[in-house]
């Protein structure tokens, strides 16, 4: 049986991606989908649509040095935000 073969992602490959993430992220946004989060990403300086429960996370609030750390317990480390 022959082995599949494996193409890995070039550091420039992952830059892009990266930096293609981050301008949806600013441009298109993300739907959290649940009130409770909406005056937790406007501190963490995201542009939030409270009606329509959307966000638009700038860049420098998910690349931060020191991230944004919900003051809330999270239930497991699963579901701990970070931004």
């Amino acid at each position: 049986m022959a082995r599949p073969r494996l193409t890995y992602l070039t550091d420039r490959d992952k830059e892009f991606i990266h930096e293609q993430t981050l301008r949806v992220l600013a441009e298109v946004g993300v739907c959290y989908g649940t009130p409770t989060l909406t005056e937790l990403l406007a501190d963490a300086g995201a542009t939030v649509d409270a009606e329509a429960l959307t966000a638009r996370l700038p860049a420098h609030s998910t690349q931060a040095e020191r991230p944004f750390r919900s003051s809330r317990t999270p239930r497991s480390e699963a579901t701990r935000l970070l931004f």
